[in-house]
């Protein structure tokens, strides 16, 4: 039993390990992609997606953050433009939607992959759902407010 649990405990640090390995490069990555303006440009190839689900121009920003970056940091800026310009409860129920279904999608991604999930499969799997679920929200459920 304790010869179990030992290695029960060796196995998750292993793992552990393992997440590092793949976490930490990845957030130094993310840093310069902030750093020198990709992220602001990766924002921009959000705008037909904006328009589609009839968000306004200025929630690319807090969704691209959150789609590449995580929950945390979309969080915090969705809470920040949020205020700044003024987005509608409606609004902000679609953005919660999206980066609530699709956060962090690089992270998770390569988190599955490296535990042997099917990377594309996980990627389109969890956009697909984000954008159905809130398309909809914009086309049922927002029409009552």
């Amino acid at each position: 039993m304790i010869e179990d649990l030992f290695n029960s405990f060796l196995g998750s640090l292993n793992s552990l390990f393992q997440l590092a390995l793949i976490i930490f490069p990845l957030l130094i990555v993310i840093e310069f992609l902030k750093e020198y303006g990709v992220i602001d440009k990766i924002g921009k190839f959000f705008s037909p997606l904006m328009k589609w689900l009839k968000l306004p121009h200025d929630a690319i920003l807090p969704v691209s953050v959150g789609f590449l970056i995580g929950l945390t940091y979309g969080a915090g800026v969705i809470i920040t433009v949020g205020k700044e310009k003024g987005f509608s409860t409606v609004d902000l129920t679609k953005i919660l939607i999206l980066v609530g279904i699709s956060h962090a999608l690089i992270e998770e991604t390569v988190i599955f992959a490296g535990v042997g999930a099917n990377a594309i499969i996980v990627l389109t799997v969890r956009v697909l759902s984000a954008i159905i679920a809130t398309t909809l929200y914009t086309k049922f459920i927002s029409i009552s407010y």
